[in-house]
């Protein structure tokens, strides 16, 4: 009976060190999941706060750039003719600067948006087809600014530099075809 005691005194031993075993590696994986879930917590909060920042940035971006009827009237649509005097080749837009004669003969300078440079360069256009029309003639189907806007300013819908190809080289609020131009 004694050796049967010590038999049950050694396998109670043996359980309890390997339970106090398992215990300790349970706590330390217990304690291992929950700093992991803490990091995955954390890379979860910094994710959704990196979400909402680029949300709000392109909310502000998309409400920064402006439609095309909130600055010109595209009722008021006219033909002007001229001579092409500079050219801003700048994003986002690029500018057309060209003198004009008024109803009264004297001389204006008008300012006419494009489209974005790379998009001109798509449509076929590139800067040098400006640069070699400087001093030259230039015949533009533009839309003015709105009332109250600045004056002599447009937005381009074609052009026609004096190598006399048609370009476009804007948004066409018209819808008119080449065809349809009157230069």
């Amino acid at each position: 009976m004694a050796r049967a005691r010590l038999d049950i005194d050694c396998v109670s031993r043996v359980f309890l060190r390997n339970q106090a075993s398992y215990s300790t590696f349970s706590s330390v994986n217990l304690q291992q999941s929950v700093s992991v879930g803490d990091i995955s917590m954390r890379l979860k909060l910094s994710g959704f706060v990196i979400a909402v920042f680029a949300i709000c940035v392109g909310a502000a971006l998309a409400f920064a750039h402006h439609g095309f009827s909130v600055e010109f009237d595209g009722s008021k649509c006219m033909d002007l003719k001229g001579t092409l005097t500079s050219l801003d080749w700048d994003n986002p837009h690029a500018y057309v600067h060209m003198d004009v004669k008024d109803a009264d003969g004297n001389t204006v300078s008008w300012s006419l948006e494009m489209i974005t440079p790379n998009a001109l360069k798509r449509n076929g256009t590139t800067r040098q087809d400006f640069l070699a029309g400087m001093g030259k003639p230039i015949a533009a189907r533009a839309c003015p600014t709105k009332a109250g806007g600045t004056q002599y300013r447009g937005a381009a819908e074609y052009l026609k530099l004096a190598d006399g190809q048609l370009r476009i080289v804007g948004q066409l609020v018209e819808h008119l075809t080449p065809e349809q131009l009157s230069f």
